[in-house]
């Protein structure tokens, strides 16, 4: 477990701290617009929320693919609350539609996941984030969860996935499917560590410092090395704080696969407090809703000025050609928000 920096009064400012710090991390465009007009879908864990998101976010449905005697006792996972709550940072004027197909276990029952599927088609939406998978090492589009998700893309429905995780480097496990199939978006993970003292002094800005710390003896993709992260505040050194900040590839990523993943993106989210310290939990299911959300924004300004939504073959390729290199044996780049908005505003405006 961490220690909550002196700044932070409460988990949930950690956490909003840490998700603008992810933004700030992958060049987010902050253009004032937060994806008005876009669909956007989540298969997760989660059919409902808490009473604050609820309340601020436009949640068009809620809808569980679980078998009946989970759908009875309404269950929701904190997991698919997570995602929504980073997805949601960036798109927050978008119109939502949950899913519900992954179990407690994290487990997700192909019936389900294809439930959630003809769910999304029939909904209509245009951008589906997805944080579930199974590590597959046979043909891909033999895969059955891939099978299902080409549906989606065949709709017209541009798919986010994480590439799941491995706790071993030894355990060589292939980028995760659906994740690994050539049109759907790949998400990788990184991290961004800060040399900065982890309790500033009382007489500095309360605002400044890493946004964490741990050792965590709990969470298993953590290891137990005191390490802060980056909060993206310039806090070393004023303007200086780029030059310090070491960004690294996430060592619990999945092996590259096939020229997977597209995108890298930020892993760590703070989940809970015990005793003034800060649990964390890691994996690229936290990195994918950072693309997801950037693109939502980005796709509701193109309508907004009249352009059309990009096919998601051509959303991938964008994806993955507005990445910066990280370092010379990264399996992919770091997503470059502000890069992939020009990108897919110099597409032909379709009619």
């Amino acid at each position: 477990m961490s220690t909550v920096p002196q700044w932070a009064d409460s988990i949930s400012e950690l956490q909003s701290v840490a998700i603008r710090a992810h933004g700030h991390c992958v060049n987010h465009p902050h253009t004032g617009h937060s994806g008005e007009g876009v669909k956007i879908g989540i298969i997760d864990s989660a059919r409902s929320l808490t009473d604050s998101f609820e309340n601020e976010y436009t949640i068009n449905r809620r809808y569980s693919a679980l078998d009946n005697e989970e759908r009875a006792e309404d269950w929701t996972d904190d997991h698919g609350v997570r995602v929504f709550s980073i997805l949601s940072a960036y798109s927050g004027g978008a119109q939502f539609y949950l899913y519900q197909a992954v179990k407690e276990n994290r487990q997700v029952p192909i019936e389900a996941y294809t439930d959630a599927i003809d769910e999304a088609i029939s909904d209509d939406i245009d951008l589906l984030n997805v944080s579930a998978g199974e590590a597959w090492r046979g043909p891909i589009d033999a895969n059955a969860y891939v099978r299902q998700t080409k549906r989606a893309i065949r709709n017209d429905i541009t798919v986010v996935a994480a590439a799941g995780n491995q706790k071993e480097r030894s355990d060589d496990l292939p980028i995760h499917c659906p994740s690994a199939h050539e049109n759907i978006i790949s998400v990788g993970g990184l991290v961004a560590e800060c040399p900065a003292d982890p309790k500033p002094a009382k007489d500095t800005d309360p605002k400044t410092g890493p946004y964490y710390i741990f050792p965590d003896e709990d969470e298993e993709y953590l290891g137990t090395t005191d390490r802060p992260f980056c909060g993206y505040q310039e806090c070393v050194n004023g303007d200086d704080c780029i030059e310090h900040r070491t960004e690294k590839v996430w060592e619990h990523n999945p092996i590259p696969t096939d020229g997977k993943p597209d995108a890298l993106a930020p892993v760590l989210y703070p989940i809970g407090e015990i005793s003034g310290r800060c649990k964390i939990n890691t994996g690229t299911s936290y990195a994918a809703p950072v693309v997801s959300g950037a693109l939502g924004s980005i796709f509701g300004e193109l309508r907004a000025n009249g352009h059309s939504l990009p096919a998601p073959s051509i959303a991938r390729e964008i994806v993955a050609k507005a990445t910066t290199p990280i370092d010379t044996d990264s399996p992919a780049g770091k997503l470059n928000a502000l890069d992939l908005r020009n990108r897919l505003f110099e597409l032909p405006v379709q009619t």
